[in-house]
């Protein structure tokens, strides 16, 4: 989840872009496509910035700007390695310039409050204890893998909505306020027998015998 307070945009945004959607008046959601749509709740503001600027200039706009993070998403590679040195070097600003479909993960200090549904809890409950008697009968085994304190991860959905609290529930939950049905996949072996082959070649040598 990527929550942004502030929108800053610099000179031309071609028409149908989501640039240009988002400079277009005040909107306060952006359809991407039929199915996917985007809550606009920031601030948006147009720069008059040209983007055949030299480093100068995009040096004196990051250090105006002072962003917590910067990401260079549009150059040529050693130039964009020289950029993002001087921006370290001189800014102190962490600077990525990744290439494409490349994922960038930027941490953050924001705390988000979220809920936990008494299902959840209550399975997570279930599940630590039903690992605690698992540990138990490992020790009882000596067998002491995997029994020193193993931190176990909890498994759950995440549930955001408009205006309200984001909050953690269980799978049948989630189903239950889609109206949905579960559905479940179930893998068997398949094994090729050889079996039948095998008599038949029995049955052909005593045939001709």
């Amino acid at each position: 989840c990527i929550l942004i307070s502030r929108l800053l945009s610099s000179r031309y945004c071609v028409a149908g872009t989501i640039g240009h959607k988002l400079m277009s008046g005040k909107p306060t959601r952006i359809d991407l496509d039929k199915e996917t749509h985007i809550d606009v709740r920031c601030q948006i503001h147009q720069l008059s910035f040209s983007p055949h600027t030299d480093s100068k200039g995009i040096m004196d706009l990051t250090e105006f700007l002072s962003p917590s993070h910067v990401i260079l998403v549009h150059g040529e590679k050693p130039q964009m390695s020289f950029l993002k040195e001087r921006i370290e070097s001189e800014l102190g600003m962490p600077c990525y310039y990744p290439a494409n479909n490349e994922t960038v993960s930027i941490p953050t200090t924001k705390n988000l409050k979220i809920s936990a549904t008494d299902k959840f809890i209550a399975s997570c409950s279930t599940s630590q204890a039903r690992d605690s008697t698992q540990k138990s009968n490992l020790i009882c085994g000596n067998h002491l893998s995997g029994a020193n304190g193993d931190e176990k991860l909890a498994e759950g959905i995440l549930l955001m909505e408009k205006s309200k609290d984001a909050k953690i529930l269980c799978e049948d939950e989630l189903l239950q306020l889609l109206g949905a049905e579960g559905h479940s996949l179930q893998f068997e072996p398949l094994l090729h027998s050889r079996i039948g082959e095998a008599e038949t070649d029995i049955v052909d040598d005593l045939a001709s015998e």
